[in-house]
């Protein structure tokens, strides 16, 4: 390697990453930017400063420039012997192809490195079932295709003609110069408006009918999705290479994201499922059996072994009824269920009986107390509570911050 002057401005090795490029950039470009340096010299400092990061940035301009140094960026550059010119240049580093604007480039402008559209990103909305059993959906995209008629041309096919753009010489980019303070210019390399940043201009007469000059036709195309059972939200289908076409360019990758749909019964959890169950209080001491509609429409007959005893807000686990596991679908999570138990509002004197004799042991004697009044308790009336200034934990609501001195009656002098 002969030229070493583009490290030497971001103050960075020949062998550096582009992330201490990058960090070499940011201290020169913060050191130098005429808005933070005023002296006379700092605009040009800056200007070289972006214009060795401009290339060594790149990588396909920094291989260049290790190569050929800064004569692979002049006219006749490469040496010649490799068959190169100025315009192969040019072309390799700045030229858009494809006629679809930056929409069809991954964050806009120019694209850096490998020259590729962007991708198509799609949620596809399934159902606990469709996760659950797995299922195949057909989604229809549009996409742009390159022209069948003139094969990415732009023109007739067996046009001889060229149509190089005027205005930047078939460059695709043209210079700008900018007064950023007194006495203080900066010249900048920008996409070309006239061709685009294409370096061809056609005119109207000798432009493909089937695309317009444009190079690229809409077209829509039907993907067949396989959606494998115990795929969770959030996972993607990938079409490698189903996106946007455009001449001179590699296709993006058509993106499915799966998006799981609110199920009226279950709920999911990564491998496992969950359901509220109510049951009476009969059934929370004595036993219950009930069925599930599972996801594959089978009926699973849910009981509780003898003697076991379920409490508000308990829960219990039936395994390996949950989710399948992705990849391995022959394996589940498990199925919980949490129960809500339903207490009677009153009971009669008779059954009241029925349960002191039923559960003796938990029967407490009253207590031993005479001559002391008894009182019976009541349900809380919230509204006759709220009334008396309390509020609802029973503290005294009242803001002595309301307090107010009476009204019309004078004060007492001494």
């Amino acid at each position: 390697m002969g030229d070493k002057e583009y490290y030497d401005r971001l103050g960075v090795a020949p062998d550096a990453t582009i992330d201490q490029i990058k960090k070499g950039y940011r201290l020169m470009a913060m050191k130098y930017h005429p808005d933070k340096n005023p002296d006379p010299g700092a605009a040009e400092k800056f200007r070289e400063v972006s214009e060795a990061y401009e290339v060594l940035s790149d990588e396909q301009k920094r291989a260049a420039y290790d190569r050929y140094g800064k004569d692979a960026f002049k006219e006749g550059g490469f040496g010649g012997g490799d068959g190169f010119s100025a315009e192969d240049i040019f072309r390799s580093f700045f030229n858009f192809q494809g006629g679809g604007g930056d929409d069809f480039f991954p964050g806009g402008g120019r694209p850096r490195g490998q020259r590729r559209t962007k991708d198509i990103v799609m949620e596809l909305p399934l159902t606990l079932e469709e996760l659950y059993n797995g299922c195949t959906k057909k989604k229809e995209i549009t996409k742009t295709a390159t022209c069948d008629k003139c094969e990415g041309k732009g023109h007739a096919g067996n046009s001889k003609k060229k149509f190089t753009c005027s205005e930047c010489r078939g460059t695709g980019m043209r210079v700008v110069v900018r007064q950023i303070g007194p006495g203080m210019i900066t010249r900048q390399q920008i996409r070309c408006d006239e061709c685009g940043g294409e370096g061809e201009s056609i005119p109207p007469k000798d432009r493909c009918k089937g695309c317009a000059g444009e190079k690229i036709v809409q077209i829509k195309k039907t993907l067949t999705l396989d959606v494998e059972r115990g795929m969770r939200e959030g996972e993607k289908m990938v079409f490698s290479g189903e996106s946007h076409q455009a001449p001179g360019v590699t296709p993006g990758d058509v993106v499915f994201i799966v998006k799981e749909k609110q199920h009226a019964t279950f709920q999911r959890d990564g491998i496992h499922l969950f359901i509220e169950k109510e049951i009476p209080l009969v059934n929370a001491l004595t036993g219950i059996q009930f069925f599930v509609k599972h996801l594959d429409d089978r009926q699973i007959l849910i009981q509780t072994s003898p003697g076991d005893i379920i409490n508000p807000n308990d829960s219990r686990e039936v395994r390996n009824e949950g989710m399948p596991i992705h990849k391995r679908p022959y394996e589940h999570g498990n199925l919980y269920i949490k129960f809500k138990v339903q207490f009677p509002t009153s009971l009669t004197p008779d059954q009241l009986s029925s349960l002191k004799k039923c559960f003796p042991h938990f029967v407490k004697p009253p207590p031993n107390k005479e001559n002391v009044p008894a009182v019976n308790m009541a349900p809380v009336d919230k509204d006759t509570m709220n009334d008396k200034g309390y509020d609802d934990r029973g503290y005294n609501a009242y803001d002595e911050s309301d307090e107010e001195e009476p009204q019309g009656v004078p004060c007492q002098q001494q």
